[in-house]
């Protein structure tokens, strides 16, 4: 019948095509999702992938707490595929917690009492003079 070739090319290596005339390249299917393919020998590739992504398609997402961004013991949250929050222990704060709290913020001592931080808390508590006491 005509619609049918009477023969066959069975191709080698690196090469496609009815006639073996296609030479198969590793980035020719496009294999990397959101990264640059570069060919290697062989018909092999290498992605380059952007910043946020990883794997060998570029195919998964880095997250922002990956990198564990969150200083002294905080705890990284994942507000996004790029942005992400610290929530600090007591005594420090900042975007990356790490700013420590040694002044009392929020002075509410009185009667000669003087504000000092608990620094296995980082409460806030007052601490009178001799002659007085209180809460």
């Amino acid at each position: 019948t005509g619609n049918y070739p009477y023969w066959q090319c069975i191709c080698p290596i690196l090469y496609t095509g009815s006639r073996c005339e296609i030479t198969y390249l590793g980035c020719s299917s496009n294999p990397c999702r959101t990264g640059t393919c570069v060919n290697l020998p062989n018909g092999a590739y290498r992605c380059l992938c952007p910043s946020i992504m990883t794997d060998t398609n570029c195919d998964i997402p880095i997250l922002p707490c990956s990198s564990n961004p969150c200083l002294n013991n905080a705890t990284c949250l994942t507000l996004s595929l790029t942005n992400y929050t610290c929530v600090c222990p007591p005594l420090y704060t900042g975007l990356q917690c790490s700013v420590q709290i040694l002044i009392c913020t929020n002075n509410l001592c009185q009667g000669n009492s003087t504000c000092i931080v608990n620094l296995k808390t980082g409460m806030q508590i007052c601490q009178c003079p001799p002659e007085r006491y209180g809460v």
